[in-house]
């Protein structure tokens, strides 16, 4: 059986996370003295990594769905994947379309598909004359201290148009369209996602009020609990007890 970590805070802090000091990669909280780490960006392996060999007291900002239990991957288990990655090459090597010739092995030549730029020009005129670039402009603010967020993802939605805000929390976006309204979302690790309806009137440059958004509530702030569960130690634990 493979190993296992249990990742929890027992006691959330209260602490304002925008109220802390910013250091080069985490904040210094005056309340408690300690400099907290921010993991709600992590992926689970970053997460695993680590905790997985942790000693030590950890003050920490981390996300609900991380505050769980993790099974740690084990060698067998590696070796497993490791063979079936080995079968799927295998597989696909024999489907690729290969010439050998004196000694080499030549892929076979595709005919590369034509674009037909005709269309394409045209295409282009008939978007030029229909749709107008606009520019939104606004400043995204922290709900609780008023603070200015860096670093906050604006886009149009259904789309990959956006930006960032600066390090004032402003942003200032130029979009092609031809509607009468679009709608911006607003995306913060540790924030509740926020949609915006902007009515456009023919405006060639908008400018919005203040956008406040809230800290999501499923983000907690408080010292990291970790639990190790290893069954070959709890095995050989039992085997020893069986002798006194």
């Amino acid at each position: 059986m493979a190993e296992k970590i249990q990742i929890a805070i027992a006691k959330p802090c209260k602490e304002n996370w925008q109220q802390m000091q910013p250091t080069q990669q985490d904040r210094y909280c005056a309340a408690c003295e300690k400099v907290v780490v921010d993991f709600t960006s992590f992926t689970e392996k970053q997460l695993l990594d680590y905790f997985k060999h942790y000693e030590g007291q950890t003050c920490g900002r981390l996300r609900t769905d991380q505050l769980r239990l993790y099974k740690l991957n084990s060698p067998s288990s590696f070796i497993k994947f490791s063979g079936v990655k080995a079968a799927l090459a295998a597989a696909i090597a024999l489907f690729v379309p290969v010439t050998i010739a004196s000694g080499k092995a030549h892929l076979s030549h595709f005919t590369p598909l034509h674009f037909d730029q005709t269309n394409k020009n045209l295409a282009d005129h008939y978007t030029s004359q229909s749709d107008s670039l606009i520019t939104i402009k606004g400043k995204v603010v922290e709900s609780e201290s008023k603070e200015p967020l860096p670093g906050v993802s604006i886009t149009v939605k259904e789309t990959d148009k956006g930006v960032l805000t600066n390090a004032d929390g402003t942003f200032s976006l130029s979009y092609t369209s031809s509607s009468d309204m679009i709608i911006l979302q607003t995306r913060y690790i540790g924030y509740e996602n926020h949609e915006i309806k902007v009515l456009l009137n023919g405006n060639k440059t908008i400018l919005l009020n203040d956008l406040f958004i809230k800290p999501d509530s499923n983000v907690l702030i408080g010292e990291v609990l970790i639990v190790h569960s290893n069954p070959a130690s709890r095995l050989w634990w039992r085997i020893k007890n069986l002798f006194h």
